[in-house]
């Protein structure tokens, strides 16, 4: 067998020095790798302390011409970098002017007939004219509608040699709901201050006994109900509709019901929304561009089972948030079911702007802005779809 001290140049003492040397370099390494990954976290967590102070003291607003630059502190002593200082042209607030669409009333303003006469004794002649305007509101108003419909008869035959009734008299409009004073124009506004203004049936209430007409919550509760379940076979319609389209948004968001059967007044219910935005190839036929589609629907749950429902029958690009319970949109059925998953731009944005924001006002560091430049991309995306929005907006010839 042969041996290392059989060559002729073997010195036990050289081998120790080598395995010493070895021995060294393995503990310089592995101490190296702890500096660095103590460096890392101290500022990882100076990083999380600014983003913690942006978040209390630093504006809340997320507006792209007010992003700020990431900016690390330094961590021992670290050559100087190379820094710009960010300047931003902040719009001056003005007050617009009145609409032209506005309904305009004239009214003229002038000096009595004595003073038109000069103390000379001549007539004072008119040199021009000076304009104001100003802004009135009208307050809305209700007012009874009151049919008076006549009845005609005949008191010869009383009826008896004519076919058809016995008493004429002329129909009534058409009702929304039968045996009820609501009309259109009414459970317009109910509705619109409801959903659009976020105006509760109670505070509805209120305004309308300070206009003299008092009219029960409860009463616009049932009414909306019944006009509801009217509507069931136009949400169908408008349900097929959307999901033709090549691209559909699902959310959902929690809300409190109260008095609802068999459950708490502290359980969360949902409400689920689809919303399908305009075509992408519109009808060349059609002048008038397509509008989008909202459809919400009422669910006590936030079960995946919901957003599997009101995919189905769908083929497309289906945009969410990262809720697991749209996971199924990138399972293994979505291939076949012709989904195609894309997630909410808004949710990566947000990050990034957190990320970009402890450094709202300071100067930053060239090598560290990556946050920045991934916010400005995304603001370029928006600036993009903008323009195609407005371009598509457009009345076709």
């Amino acid at each position: 067998m042969f041996h290392v001290e059989h060559l002729p140049c073997y010195n036990p003492g050289m081998v120790d020095v080598v395995s010493e040397l070895i021995s060294t370099k393995a503990e310089l390494e592995k101490s190296q790798k702890k500096v660095s990954f103590l460096e890392d976290e101290n500022q990882f967590l100076r990083e999380k302390i600014r983003l913690m102070n942006a978040r209390q003291f630093a504006p809340s607003s997320e507006a792209a011409d007010q992003l700020p630059l990431f900016e690390a502190e330094p961590v021992g002593p670290s050559p100087e970098p190379e820094t710009e200082e960010i300047k931003y042209n902040r719009k001056k607030p003005g007050r617009k002017g009145v609409s032209p669409e506005l309904e305009t009333e004239e009214v003229v303003l002038d000096i009595p007939e004595c003073e038109k006469h000069c103390g000379c004794g001549a007539e004072k002649v008119r040199i021009g004219r000076e304009e104001t305007k100003k802004t009135e509101y009208v307050p809305a108003k209700i007012k009874a509608i009151h049919y008076i419909r006549y009845k005609y008869a005949c008191k010869a035959c009383q009826g008896v040699n004519d076919e058809g009734p016995t008493v004429s008299i002329a129909p009534l409009p058409p009702s929304l709901i039968d045996n009820s004073p609501v009309t259109p124009s009414l459970m317009t506004y109910i509705l619109t201050s409801k959903i659009a203004d976020s105006l509760p049936f109670y505070r509805q209430e209120k305004q309308f006994e300070r206009m003299g007409f008092p009219l029960n919550r409860n009463t616009m509760a049932s009414w909306t109900i019944t006009l509801a379940e009217k509507c069931a076979e136009i949400v169908q319609i408008l349900t097929e509709m959307a999901k033709k389209r090549a691209a559909i948004n699902l959310d959902e968001t929690s809300i409190q019901v109260m008095n609802e059967e068999n459950r708490k007044n502290t359980t969360k219910s949902h409400m689920w929304l689809l919303r399908a935005g305009p075509p992408l190839k519109p009808d060349p036929q059609k002048t008038e561009r397509e509008p989008e589609i909202v459809l919400y629907w009422y669910q006590p749950t936030r079960s995946a089972k919901v957003a599997k429902d009101l995919a189905a029958n769908f083929k497309g690009h289906v945009q969410t948030d990262e809720y697991k319970g749209y996971h199924f949109l990138h399972g293994k059925d979505a291939a076949e079911q012709g989904w195609v998953h894309v997630y909410c731009l808004a949710h990566v944005r947000r990050k990034f702007f957190e990320a970009a924001k402890p450094s709202h006002g300071q100067k930053r560091s060239k090598t560290l802005d990556n946050a920045h430049e991934i916010v400005e991309d995304i603001k370029a995306i928006y600036q993009a779809e903008r323009k195609a929005m407005d371009v598509a907006k457009r009345p076709r010839n």
